[in-house]
C-alpha cells in the first residue's frame, strides 16, 4: 500500500493532450475536493479541454449515502454519459 498512498498522479498529466473529464464526490472522505481539483487545474492549464464537475451528495464511489438504499449518482450517470457521447461519436 506505500505504493498506493504515496503515488503521484500529476506529473503524468503533463503527457495527456486527450479531453479530459474529472468527477469529483461531493461528499468524498478520502479526497480533499477542493484540493484535487485546485491541483488538477494547475496540472491539466496546458490542456485544450479539461472538465471539472462535482456530483453533489456522492461519495468516493459516486454512491448516494444519504439514501435509505444506497445507490450510484443518477447526475453521475448522466454527466458521465452525456460527456462520453460529446467526446467518443
Amino acid at each position: 500500500w506505500y505504493f498506493e498512498m504515496d503515488y503521484d498522479p500529476l506529473p503524468n498529466w503533463e503527457k495527456v493532450r486527450q479531453p479530459t473529464l474529472f468527477l469529483f464526490g461531493d461528499d468524498d472522505r478520502w479526497v480533499p475536493v477542493d484540493e484535487s481539483i485546485a491541483a488538477y487545474k494547475t496540472a491539466t492549464s496546458d490542456l485544450a479541454e479539461v472538465t471539472f464537475a462535482r456530483i453533489k451528495g456522492a461519495d468516493h464511489l459516486m454512491g448516494l449515502e444519504s439514501e435509505k438504499d444506497p445507490h450510484i449518482s443518477a447526475h453521475y450517470y448522466n454527466l458521465l454519459l452525456a460527456w462520453l457521447s460529446t467526446h467518443l461519436l
